[in-house]
């Protein structure tokens, strides 16, 4: 836990039944889950207002928000007078507005907009969806604090390469759902049919929409070049995955920040992406591509990126590393919003 090696309290208040919180058992963290009864939803606000006392917790940080649990955590942090620091995770970002959006329209009128309007801060995970935020409520304080990536980053200038005849591989690497902008990934592919390039789609989501995915490879002529992995999980494994690719994608038509584009950046992979999530600063910097999340943006990019060099792809894949580096770990990270808890308490 970042916060913690820094010096912070940490206790973590969840909405799970039961403690299903093993990886934590290393860190002095203090675990609240809700017990398994039939009324939990009920009781789940009684239960965070013991968890913030048993605690002494002095401000609260909810990750998220539409959901009971979150609504609950609101209420107790008005009732026990607690500053309350509120991270919608992109849930306030146009696409996912759309999503179930009259649900969401009468969850906003009856409870939403008066729990942020109540947040004592927000935190974004960067400008783009910080400006969202303030396009639906202007009259909020809104923070800035990215997510943080640490993990076994191969040292720069020791990443795989092979023989020069060999297949290379683009790398999908995320949830598998239509928001990621696969379909326009796999149109892009089917045009562009780059030969002695694999690609490769990893990572969790629901078995109907991937056949549908699958079956569209078949329709486009690409099934042979492109195969669907299962999810990875662990660190160690995620390291390897990435560490044998060449080219990273993330399609997305929306992202709020995108920790996937962090993993191949700090794993020097060169990375693709869009307008859709916030990383300008791989073009503005040379550390990959961020295009319109269209066929034809993507189709340019994976172009331009399977045209170069082995050497040229990794140069751009080291730029991407020092970035992360600089900026994105978890130290740094957990510095940044000590600084937010710590202005929201003198406040």
């Amino acid at each position: 836990m970042a916060l913690q090696r820094i010096g912070v309290r940490v206790g973590l208040l969840s909405g799970e039944l039961g403690n299903p919180h093993s990886v934590l058992d290393k860190y002095e963290v203090s675990v609240y889950s809700p017990a398994k009864t039939f009324l939990r939803r009920a009781t789940y606000s009684r239960y965070v207002a013991n968890a913030i006392r048993n605690f002494k917790a002095d401000l609260l940080h909810d990750n998220g928000i539409w959901l009971p649990e979150n609504h609950a955590v609101s209420q107790q942090a008005r009732s026990l007078n607690r500053k309350l620091i509120v991270a919608p995770r992109g849930m306030l970002e146009p696409w996912p507005l759309q999503h179930r959006a009259v649900k969401k329209k009468v969850a906003w009128a009856l409870y939403q907009r008066r729990d942020i309007l109540r947040a004592h801060r927000i935190v974004a995970t960067a400008e783009t969806e910080r400006q969202n935020i303030l396009a639906l409520l202007p009259e909020l304080d809104v923070a800035v604090v990215p997510n943080g990536w640490e993990a076994p980053f191969p040292a720069k200038g020791t990443e795989i390469s092979g023989p020069a005849g060999r297949t290379r591989k683009v790398l999908f690497f995320s949830r598998i759902h239509p928001i990621k902008g696969i379909e326009l990934l796999l149109e892009a592919w089917g045009n562009l049919r780059p030969r002695k390039w694999r690609l490769e789609i990893v990572g969790p989501g629901d078995s109907s929409y991937i056949a549908q995915l699958k079956l569209r490879t078949i329709e486009l002529g690409i099934s042979g070049d492109v195969k669907f992995l299962p999810p990875v999980y662990g660190s160690d494994a995620k390291t390897r995955v990435l560490a044998a690719a060449d080219l990273f994608i993330l399609p997305s038509y929306s992202e709020n920040f995108g920790s996937a584009v962090v993993e191949a950046m700090g794993s020097s992979v060169p990375v693709i992406t869009t307008t859709g999530t916030p990383w300008s600063e791989l073009q503005e910097s040379n550390a990959g591509w961020w295009v319109e999340p269209s066929i034809e943006g993507i189709g340019f990019a994976l172009q331009e990126a399977v045209r170069l060099s082995d050497d040229e792809r990794r140069a751009i894949g080291r730029r991407g590393h020092d970035i992360v580096m600089s900026k994105y770990t978890w130290r740094a990270v957990a510095n940044q919003m000590l600084k937010v808890y710590e202005e929201s308490l003198r406040a």
